[in-house]
């Protein structure tokens, strides 16, 4: 590996794979190289930000570079897939090696019906999906009701001591 490479690791749904770029390497190829690394559809839509929490996006743009994102070897970015799109891995699990991280086939689950604009493909600068239509699509277990309703308390009889 040349000092001028790096290597990122990219955390999704589906777990972590890395990727080796250079640091001049754009950021529009970074993107494009985490697509070909997840085996994405040209359609899907997704984002890839610097934190957990979604707050932060990758800037992204022709001359913004790895170097300019201040990237370093190591660093994490995370991928979120948008608008109800779900990654979905099919591979079998397999023993723990040196190439079973970059071995993993990821496909698309999605209801849309028609393929997203150019525009909007990889549209990592897009507005985000907002938390409160995340929350919105979660369906909560029966046994999460229950214990909603439940004091957080264990309720026992008081040692003799």
């Amino acid at each position: 590996m040349a000092s001028s490479d790096i290597t990122l690791r990219v955390q999704s749904p589906i777990g972590m794979k890395r990727i080796t770029v250079k640091r001049s390497t754009t950021a529009d190829d970074l993107v494009a190289r985490v697509a070909e690394t997840f085996n994405l559809k040209w359609d899907v839509d997704f984002g890839l930000f610097l934190d957990r929490k979604q707050e932060h996006p990758l800037e992204v743009g022709p001359r913004v570079t790895v170097q300019k994102l201040r990237l370093n070897h190591g660093d994490i970015l995370y991928l979120f897939p948008r608008n109800g799109v779900k990654l979905i891995d099919n591979d079998p699990p397999k023993p723990m090696s040196a190439s079973s991280s970059s071995s993993s086939l990821a496909k698309m689950e999605t209801s849309r019906q028609s393929p997203v604009p150019v525009e909007h493909r990889v549209g990592l600068n897009s507005q985000n999906v907002s938390k409160k239509t995340a929350k919105a699509n979660v369906v909560e277990d029966e046994v999460d009701q229950i214990l909603k309703t439940k004091e957080a308390k264990v309720e026992r009889k008081r040692d003799p001591k």
